[in-house]
């Protein structure tokens, strides 16, 4: 329910501007018309009915008294006259009559004397707290022949009514009401705020993925989350506004709070975890106010240490590829493969020989893959290549904030950090340099990074495949490769031989390439099989990246089959050096042109006797026929409609 404001008030009048001032503040005002202890059971009965339903309670006088007394957790505003509102009821009195008395609350009594010498009047002042003494003082108004009563309220009223005694109300002024109904809006909005950032900090503490725990000054649990009472056993009720020495039989628990100071970053064991925590005194201007520990199970750290790098893994960090997309038919890749094999479910690192283009990451994604638990990890491949020196080191290892010029601020979380729990690639090992070389050996040895510009180790579990298209042990041997950190590489080593000599594999890499890029580029294109037959006869220096990227060239470019057989042609003559020679020569290809016979006559006459021959009996498209013809096909359209004579080659 809305914040409420309880008003007593004895009086109508005070009633109605309680109200009136009440709906201009926006207040839910609920006026309670009685004194004493007939208020103090209502309240009582209100608050039964709803506990929190009351936020301030304005009352005045003796009520007010009862009320604090009755009910100390709800805050209580006085609405009592002022000086003012005194002074103004007395001069009303003395023009009713000489003889006046004033009801007054005890604390009211010096006020009521103050400004009857202020006005020079002579008064009788009868004291009351309760409904007895108020009985009392209205028995003596009556046989001390006062004419005019001050105060006391309608109930007042209505009793000296009955001898003839005028009354005056001693009201409280419009300011005095409206300055009392502010005060308690304040304290209503004070409390919300209060009341919101407590739910907050409590959402904090009960969410967090922390164990939490405050101790008092007096070293009593005030705070003990959810978490923490996982870690150690315990209910709520069992630790919370208990004392620390309660609890000596978890020992482990108060083993936390044994040593006094700051202590960061520390590990602690109990029965069942490892815990890392920080616990910090609290002090306020001085005064020792508590401490609080928080911590966390080593055992969650890694786990969500493990989830983290798997989002990283899905951003980006994915090995692709499996043993079963690795296309071949030759004995020498089978021998590769079944090695490989072996190779992958283990965590020994491994050293991949191979020309450039012959598969290397297509390997160490494989082995990744079959990895029974790295399979779920990052794969990070690195081309140490492609890095300068300067940078392969903080690319591997990341950096502090602060460690060298330019470096970003936070720091930076290098290559093998964004690995755990996978495989790093590491291609072209053989181009680092002797100092991360070093690095990198240790990082082998003792399973930890250390970055730049940090005195902290992080420790990581990475698997490691390396590859080079270069002889390391000539490299050994000069001086420029570290023997220690080829022989930690080299554990496990696998050597993939070149496309040249597993020529047998081509047709198959032909064909699942054709289909791959077909579909990429919505194309449907095949190569006629003289034309593969052709492509195995080469020595493809760039192994399969270069069959690759010419069958890629030929069908981007090309529109129809003879388009890219011609521009299979010419892509190998130029990036070869060689000839597709008898390739697509007519007596070699299935269905090659039958002998024609033509009439003597001028040469343009014969020429174009022979096309329209060949176009008839072959049944060819045009550009198939002027490809055969070795023509352009604006020339073969010329030819066959009688237009300018073309040379035939």
């Amino acid at each position: 329910m809305e914040d409420q404001v309880l008003v007593t008030s004895p009086h109508h009048q005070i009633a109605q501007l309680v109200r009136d001032i009440g709906k201009e503040l926006k207040l839910n005002v609920v006026i309670v018309d009685s004194e004493f202890e007939d208020t103090v059971g209502k309240v009582k009965g209100i608050l039964a009915d709803d506990p929190s339903g009351i936020s301030v309670i304005v009352s005045r006088g003796a009520t007010l008294k009862l009320l604090r007394e009755s009910v100390p957790s709800i805050p209580c505003v006085s609405i009592d006259s002022a000086e003012y509102d005194i002074i103004l009821a007395l001069d009303k009195a003395s023009r009713l009559g000489e003889r006046i008395s004033v009801f007054a609350p005890p604390e009211k009594i010096h006020a009521v004397e103050t400004a009857a010498r202020l006005l020079k009047l002579a008064i009788s002042i009868h004291p009351y707290s309760k409904w007895g003494s108020f009985y009392e003082q209205v028995r003596r108004v009556r046989e001390d022949g006062t004419q005019v009563l001050v105060g006391g309220g309608d109930k007042a009223a209505s009793e000296v009514a009955k001898w003839g005694i005028k009354y005056v109300p001693l009201l409280a002024s419009e300011i005095t009401i409206r300055a009392a109904l502010e005060r308690a809006k304040d304290i209503i909005e004070t409390s919300r705020r209060e009341r919101e950032q407590a739910e907050r900090l409590r959402a904090v503490v009960e969410h967090s993925h922390e164990g939490v725990i405050l101790l008092d000054e007096e070293k009593r649990f005030v705070v003990f989350n959810p978490v923490a009472l996982k870690a150690f056993a315990l209910n709520s009720h069992d630790v919370l506004g208990r004392p620390l020495d309660h609890l000596s039989f978890k020992r482990s628990l108060v083993e936390l709070f044994a040593e006094g100071g700051e202590k960061l970053g520390y590990l602690h064991k109990t029965k069942d975890a490892i815990l890392l925590v920080n616990k910090v005194p609290l002090y306020c201007k001085g005064r020792f106010k508590g401490v609080l520990v928080t911590f966390q199970n080593t055992a969650i750290i890694q786990e969500e240490e493990r989830t983290i790098r798997k989002e990283i893994y899905t951003k980006g960090f994915v090995a692709k590829f499996h043993f079963d997309d690795i296309v071949h038919a030759s004995g020498k890749m089978a021998a590769a493969l079944a090695k490989a094999k072996k190779f992958a479910d283990n965590d020994c690192t491994v050293l991949i020989y191979g020309e450039s283009g012959t598969g290397k990451e297509l390997i160490a994604q494989s082995m990744h893959n079959a990895h029974r638990r790295r399979r779920n990890g990052p794969f990070v491949a690195v081309n140490c290549a492609s890095l300068e020196d300067s940078l392969l080191r903080s690319e591997l290892f990341g950096y502090v904030e602060g460690a060298f010029t330019g470096a970003s601020k936070g720091g930076r979380a290098g290559l093998f950090e964004l690995a755990h729990g996978g495989t790093i690639y590491l291609d072209e090992i053989s181009k680092i340099r002797l100092d991360v070389q070093a690095h990198l050996l240790r990082v082998i040895q003792e399973k930890e990074v250390r970055r730049i510009g940090s005195d902290r180790v992080i420790p990581v579990d990475v698997r490691i495949v390396a590859s080079t298209n270069d002889n390391l042990e000539e490299l050994i041997a000069k001086g420029s490769f570290l023997k220690d950190l080829f022989f930690r590489l080299n554990l496990l080593g696998l050597h993939l031989a070149p496309l040249r000599e597993r020529k047998e594999d081509i047709p198959g890499l032909v064909a699942t390439l054709v289909h791959k890029l077909g579909q990429k580029y919505d194309k449907e294109i095949a190569f006629p099989p003289e034309i593969v037959r052709a492509l195995t006869q080469l020595d493809w220096p760039g192994n399969v990246r270069q069959l690759e990227y010419l069958i890629e060239r030929c069908i981007v470019l090309a529109d129809d089959e003879p388009d890219a057989v011609r521009i299979m042609q010419e892509s190998v003559e130029e990036e070869l050096g060689k000839q597709l020679q008898g390739a697509i020569s007519p007596e070699n290809s299935e269905d090659a042109s039958p002998h024609v016979t033509v009439t003597v006559g001028t040469l343009k006459e014969m020429e174009n006797e022979i096309v329209r021959k060949l176009s008839t009996a072959n049944r060819l498209t045009k550009s198939e026929l002027a490809y055969r013809l070795n023509i352009s096909r604006p020339t073969l359209w010329k030819m066959l409609n009688g237009g300018k004579r073309s040379r035939l080659n």
